[in-house]
């Protein structure tokens, strides 16, 4: 008999409908995970009946434990599995019936067969000790309590699986069984949380561990950078452009052989600007990546495009420009961008009819000084950036690369919410406005620049390493005998017709120097003082000449705000002003910054009488309309404050916030 759970901490968590998140980072909040039985990658390497038990043991239990997960994550919002296990209990009866699971040719000769199989009638049910998280020697791992808690549940469900395996070897014919005991931990806690303060509470994280209440729909900054990253790396040998082949008359598609996908890699500086080397139809089955330097220009109607990703960088080259562009009239890249100028004083103007892309990644790519933000950084000069979920991107199937063995696949069960459009600009400046490089990179104030986010934004110094991805992830940079945080993060809008509206979630962050807890963690962590204290290392948004920021519900820390008259930044707050600090309307009033508009449109009646009285106290300008239009013609140098005609408050749910499944007995 051998027991598959191991108490010191080994778990396996999956984040399924609401489902607790452990980002899995160095020094962060984690539990250990290991598989409940090998990773089988080869099944023409199983040589023991053993092995092939262990081997059907495993895709039975993974076959209960992704219908589990399949009907987790569609129960809706409104369901409640009560406070023992009999709700829960008759529900997973009704998911998962009799199965029989089968296989044959298996093995280095092809000589094993097996069927696993479970009853209906066999599943057991029993409440259990809930699980807490024990912080006091600063590991974050669960440990059981030794007491019931009030509005917690857990139930621990029992699959008992069993196998039979055939061998015939050489006409001789032999049998062996296991069984199996498939354990599957559900803990729910019923909790008073708006469905928002969730995903903005789990979309801030950057960097620093986290422990938050999550669902299978809700991404963190912290993961979605860390799996650009990964994409980015998945396939380490990559193919390098066929450049002499390349013209523009013609139609070409590159990365794909004999149904598998290849990256393809510039390895060297590749000039696109000019000649029959501009672009025309240009496509790629998986991703392009451009690390030497950028120059690309289009033929009328010229089209690029990649299934995978588009990376745009001058990092693998030291002597490469540091004047980098774009100038094509239609970009598609399906599973996102990611933009990365390390090299001081680097400048990509990116000039697009239609850049779309569902990820969109600006990393590492900064200014010396916050005086060169349109002459340095991206510079956006004219066009549409849009940021979503860019139609097939679904579809796209990692398992066509070939990779090393154990490369984990991207997609993962976080794959739907990684594709539905966010952006995040990490310790670099985005500049979206008029540009004056030379005669053929040049555009007006006037302008069309229009940046549409349907996901979630970030604004952050958190970054990845230009040359080891995620595994230099960092805050804080090191420079002589003192450490500090990286570069800040600018956003500089300009223009009467220069427009950045974002749908999802919003968060502007600011250095920290330790963890902030979650709110469902701490009702208290809405108020947190461990920032950076260093303006000069926060970050900024600057609104210039009537160019205008959208934001949906957003949270802030504390930056930089400056808005110049004709110009406003509108966001919405979550209920009770959560993860909203408004020390950076005080600074920016401090700072004769406040020359447009600020525009906020609280959760209920409640919040906005609140933020009014805060501000009238700290005797900052403030007006209160009743419709975002009567914000929109208010008048300049001020806070509007549009009031709701809403008045509830956050409602009471139950969420699942921990999940853990192990074998608890193997016979052979």
């Amino acid at each position: 008999m051998e027991d598959g759970k191991d108490e010191a901490g080994y778990a396996l968590l999956y984040t399924l409908g609401a489902i607790l998140l452990i980002s899995m980072i160095v020094g962060g909040i984690f539990i250990l995970a290991r598989t409940v039985f090998f990773q089988m990658e080869r099944v023409d390497s199983l040589k023991k009946a053993k092995d092939v038990e262990e081997y059907a043991l495993q895709e039975a239990s993974s076959q209960i434990k992704k219908k589990l997960e399949l009907e987790l994550s569609e129960l809706g919002a409104g369901s409640s599995f009560g406070t023992d296990e009999i709700v829960l209990r008759n529900l997973v009866n009704g998911w998962i019936g009799d199965f029989e699971l089968s296989d044959e040719g298996l093995g280095s000769g092809q000589q094993f067969s097996y069927r696993a199989t479970f009853k209906n009638s066999d599943l057991s049910a029993r409440k259990i000790l809930p699980y807490v998280l024990d912080t006091d020697i600063g590991s974050y791992g669960w440990k059981q309590s030794s007491t019931d808690l009030a509005k917690v549940t857990n139930v621990e469900l029992t699959f008992p699986i069993s196998v039979e395996v055939t061998e015939n070897r050489k006409g001789t014919v032999t049998t062996a069984s296991a069984q199996c005991e498939y354990i599957y931990e559900i803990q729910w806690d019923e909790v008073e949380v708006n469905e928002e303060i969730v995903a903005l509470d789990v979309w801030r994280n950057v960097f620093y561990s986290y422990y938050l209440p999550n669902s299978a729909q809700t991404i963190s900054a912290d993961e979605w950078m860390r799996k650009v990253d990964r994409i980015y790396r998945y396939q380490a040998d990559v193919q390098y452009f066929d450049y002499t082949s390349y013209n523009n008359y013609s139609s070409f598609q590159f990365g794909e052989m004999n149904g598998q996908i290849q990256d393809i890699r510039d390895g060297l500086f590749l000039d696109f600007s000019t000649g029959n080397k501009t672009i025309g139809q240009l496509g790629f089955s998986g991703s392009l990546f451009l690390e030497n330097g950028v120059t690309l220009k289009g033929i009328g109607g010229g089209q690029l495009q990649t299934d995978n990703l588009l990376v745009l960088s001058n990092a693998a080259n030291p002597s490469a420009s540091l004047l980098n562009y774009l100038q094509v009239d239609q970009v598609v890249a399906k599973i996102g961008t990611y933009i990365d100028f390390p090299k001081e004083q680097s400048r990509f103007i990116l000039e697009s009819g239609q850049f779309t892309t569902s990820n969109l990644l600006i990393n590492n790519t900064n200014t010396v000084k916050k005086a060169n933000v349109s002459s340095e950084g991206v510079l956006f000069s004219k066009g549409n950036l849009i940021v979503n979920k860019v139609a097939g991107a679904e579809n796209f199937s990692f398992a066509n690369y070939s990779v090393e063995a154990g490369r984990k696949n991207p997609k993962d069960n976080l794959w739907t919410e990684f594709l539905k459009g966010s952006m995040v600009i990490a310790s670099s400046s985005l500049f979206a406005g008029p540009i004056n490089e030379n005669s053929s990179l040049h555009s007006e104030s006037g302008d069309t620049r229009t940046i549409m986010v349907a996901g979630n934004f970030m604004l952050t110094n958190a970054m990845l390493s230009s040359e080891t991805g995620e595994d230099g992830f960092s805050y804080f940079q090191e420079e002589a005998t003192f450490t500090h945080p990286n570069t800040p993060s600018k956003v500089t809008l300009d223009g009467s017709a220069t427009k950045m509206i974002v749908s999802g979630q919003s968060f502007i962050d600011s250095p920290k120097t330790e963890r902030r807890q979650a709110l469902t963690e701490n009702d208290s962590a809405s108020s947190f003082n461990g920032y950076y204290k260093d303006k000069d290392f926060w970050n900024s948004i600057s609104l210039k000449n009537g160019a205008v920021m959208e934001l949906d519900y957003t949270g802030i820390e504390p930056f930089n705000l400056d808005i110049q008259k004709n110009s406003y930044l509108s966001l919405k707050t979550l209920p009770d002003l959560a993860l909203f600090d408004t020390s950076f309307i005080e600074y920016s009033v401090s700072r004769s910054q406040l020359n447009g508009k600020l525009i906020i449109q609280p959760f209920n009646k409640k919040d906005a009488t609140s933020l009014e009285t805060k501000m009238t106290s700290a005797a900052i300008p403030v007006e209160v309309v009743n419709t975002f239009a009567e914000a929109e013609a208010a008048e300049d140098g001020q806070v509007v404050i549009v009031m709701p005609v809403n008045t509830s408050d956050k409602e009471a749910a139950q969420i699942i916030s921990r999940t853990f499944d192990y074998v608890g007995t193997i016979d052979y």
